[in-house]
């Protein structure tokens, strides 16, 4: 548990600021501030998996600023939550640069999985940049598989969609699994095992 706030030049985390490994249980209750990219309230820059983790915080970057992890690079974040005001101050435009609800960049080779992950606050990027902003995550650079994800945003935030943007498309590749519960055969209506599509 973090209660501290915490300020860095970048890769600025509330639990780590760069992590090769995974974060389970990690609770943060400080301010995290980076005056570079990659802003997260658990994790600054992630290789590897988040799960069961908090953010209670504002986080606030120049890019790459995500309500859990600023970027990952590999793994998933499942069963987390963030709140709070997640907030680029970036005034570039750079292909790239993003934030999110939960994830601010993915870069994530075989596409991002977050699972059971919520995120309820605003999204702020009225630096003079522009950035892809998400309520789940901000920019992809493969698919983002969003399950049983979900965000609010507070009354004044941006507008935005579950993913901000997907690299190479506008959004196909970024989807929301569908879930059918098993369901038993009758006289006159097949069954069928539980799965998400």
């Amino acid at each position: 548990i973090n209660t501290g706030n915490v300020n860095s030049g970048s890769s600025a985390g509330g639990i780590g600021g760069y992590i090769y490994g995974s974060i389970e249980g990690g609770i943060n209750r400080g301010s995290v501030t980076s005056s570079g990219t990659e802003a997260g309230g658990i994790a600054g820059t992630m290789f590897g998996n988040i799960a069961l983790s908090e953010n209670h915080a504002d986080v606030t970057g120049s890019a790459q600023v995500g309500g859990i992890a600023g970027r990952i690079y590999r793994g998933m974040i499942r069963d987390s939550s963030a709140e709070g005001t997640v907030a680029s101050t970036t005034e570039e435009s750079r292909s790239g640069y993003g934030a999110g609800g939960i994830v601010g960049n993915s870069a994530v080779p075989d596409g991002l999985v977050l699972d059971r992950c919520t995120f309820a606050g605003s999204i702020d990027t009225s630096g003079n940049g522009s950035i892809a902003a998400g309520g789940l995550a901000g920019f992809a650079a493969t698919e983002v598989i969003y399950g049983t994800s979900s965000f609010s945003l507070n009354a004044g935030s941006a507008a935005v969609e579950a993913v901000g943007f997907v690299y190479g498309d506008d959004s196909s590749h970024a989807h929301k699994l569908g879930h059918f519960p098993a369901r038993a055969a009758t006289c006159t209506e097949d069954g069928n095992i539980e799965y998400w599509m």
